[in-house]
């Protein structure tokens, strides 16, 4: 019984990483209120539960804050854009739904199309800002081909972020467990997953970054 309390027994080590987790989440959610700062603070989420996916981690905040700040400004931009380009779809979307008009059986494909290209790609953006420093649109352009060229792994991240959010809605006490641990556990399981993909094909990330 006492081996379970070791400090590298399988326990103690799902438990820290746990408690890193928590930490992360009060982190993302208290650098994430003025709104406009959401986008800088994924980024940094990212940044860090990827160092810890590839033992690389430092001291969790730190680590944290200094990809909050050398991050912001690109970040930000692709955040505002991601911002508006879900409202413009959001807004459609209700609109041809509920308009009644002809015109909606041909709006209504496109806006689906649309919709889904969007989930598809957007999951990438984040975790790849912590990979390069290059243009948006060429951290937009990768995450387009890699999201359509490993359909299955960007429907399953795709999948996983909507029944997140879905639940969340229709079941208020969720939403405690996201305030605690849910949007750093989302993380998590998004950048293990984008990690496969990134390291499958390294060389489609060198070819089109640099």
């Amino acid at each position: 019984m006492g081996n379970m309390f070791k400090q590298d027994s399988g326990f103690s080590k799902f438990m820290n990483r746990i408690a890193d987790l928590f930490i992360l989440n009060i982190l993302w959610i208290l650098f994430s209120i003025p709104i406009v700062t959401i986008g800088a603070a994924t980024t940094a989420l990212y940044s860090t539960n990827l160092k810890i996916l590839n033992n690389e981690e430092g001291p969790l905040i730190r680590t944290f804050f200094k990809s909050f700040k050398e991050n912001f400004k690109k970040s930000t931009i692709i955040w505002v854009f991601i911002l508006l380009i879900s409202i413009i779809l959001g807004f459609n979307l209700v609109f041809w739904l509920k308009c009644g008009l002809s015109l909606s059986h041909f709006a209504l494909p496109f806006i689906f199309f649309s919709l889904l290209i969007f989930l598809l790609v957007t999951p990438y953006i984040f975790p790849i800002l912590t990979k390069t420093k290059a243009s948006i649109l060429i951290i937009i352009k990768y995450c387009f081909i890699i999201s359509l060229k490993n359909l299955p792994y960007s429907l399953l991240i795709t999948i996983f972020g909507a029944s997140i959010a879905f639940v969340t809605f229709y079941y208020p006490i969720v939403f405690l467990f996201m305030v605690l641990l849910g949007v750093s556990l989302h993380s998590y399981m998004v950048s293990r997953i984008f990690l496969i993909v990134f390291n499958k094909d390294i060389r489609l990330f060198n070819k089109i970054i640099s």
